[in-house]
């Protein structure tokens, strides 16, 4: 299995939202993907209290999370990045190819 890797700007943006929202450390991290209608892949992440039974687990740099199986068919192999655009004045998160040097999570 291919790893999912992060960026350490977007390990940092995660770790201040937990921070800034009061996230409890006990709480999870959920990544999940999925299609939609028009066959565009859709991708999330959201602090979730509780894991389901079948995801699967990992913490890193105190940031704990979790995914199913089927979201992980379209994460894995994939870079979660967070950048910032300054011509359009928006910033968040972006999942793409994964080069190989970046931080493996």
């Amino acid at each position: 299995m291919e790893t999912i890797t992060f960026t350490k700007k977007a390990l940092e943006e995660l770790s201040k939202a937990k921070q800034e929202h009061s996230i409890p450390d006990d709480h999870f991290l959920r990544i999940g993907a999925h299609r939609n209608t028009s066959d565009t892949v859709i991708y999330g992440l959201t602090f979730v209290e509780n894991k389901e039974e079948h995801d699967i687990v990992w913490e890193h740099e105190s940031i704990k999370f979790c995914i199913d199986r089927p979201s992980l068919f379209y994460v894995e192999g994939k870079q979660i990045d967070y950048r910032y655009d300054q011509k359009q004045y928006r910033s968040g998160f972006i999942f793409e190819d994964a080069p190989h040097e970046k931080e493996k999570v």
